[in-house]
């Protein structure tokens, strides 16, 4: 997110694009971009893809403009939780993927390969 907002500034000056436009261009309309329609909001009847972020971390102070926080300053570090179809995937530090982590991987290996 933090790139998009400097390129845009770099090519169309300083107010070319805000946090909040960013934030909305990375979730909402990510979403949407990807055919996810049901993605768009927490509601009953939609998916429950979300993440929480951890923002009692020095990049997420002060707590006064969080939109700016996270687009400007956050990081990897800062995902507490990640929930996928209601389900939690991760939770700090530690991931719930199932009983056979590595034919996880190994599937996404070859998922990966075949879209090349």
């Amino acid at each position: 997110m933090f790139l998009v907002t400097a390129l845009q500034k770099v090519r169309h000056g300083a107010d070319a694009v805000n946090a909040s436009t960013v934030l909305r261009m990375a979730c909402r309309n990510g979403a949407y971009v990807c055919g996810f329609d049901d993605c768009d909001c927490l509601a009953p009847g939609k998916q429950a893809d979300l993440i929480l972020i951890d923002l009692h971390q020095p990049n997420m102070q002060p707590l006064n403009n969080i939109e700016k926080n996270v687009v400007y300053s956050g990081s990897k570090q800062n995902v507490a939780l990640t929930m996928i179809a209601g389900k939690i995937l991760y939770e700090r530090g530690e991931f719930h993927i199932g009983d056979d982590p590595e034919r996880i991987y190994r599937e996404a290996t070859r998922i990966v390969r075949s879209i090349r």
